[in-house]
């Protein structure tokens, strides 16, 4: 009978062991998966970190071409009203040049 509990006893203790093996082969694997996933959230993280960078530097450029924008806008109002002078100058010409055609026309030279 002794022999036979030994023999149960050994049984359960290989089998146990099987077991043993099997969770550490689980643990292996789960830390594996573990670790992939942790280098995957630290290069998630880098490129949150990267695409705020250049959202923030998006925006300053964005900023700086306002600013120019602007400049060149304020720049460019003194021109306008050069045009509009300009144009209403060359308006008020084409009318001095027909009254002066209908002046002519209409003086007789004596003959």
């Amino acid at each position: 009978k002794t022999k036979e509990l030994a023999t149960s006893a050994s049984h359960s203790a290989v089998s146990t062991l099987r077991d043993v093996a099997g969770l550490s082969q689980e643990l292996l694997s789960t830390s594996a998966s573990l670790s992939r996933v942790n280098a995957t959230l630290q290069e998630t993280h880098q490129l949150l970190q990267d695409s705020t960078m250049a959202t923030l530097l998006a925006g300053r450029k964005v900023k700086d071409v306002e600013t120019q924008a602007n400049l060149l806008f304020d720049r460019l109002k003194p021109l306008k009203m050069l045009e509009e002078n300009l144009s209403r100058n060359l308006s008020e010409i084409k009318l001095l040049i027909s009254q002066a055609r209908k002046q002519a026309a209409s003086i007789k030279v004596a003959v």
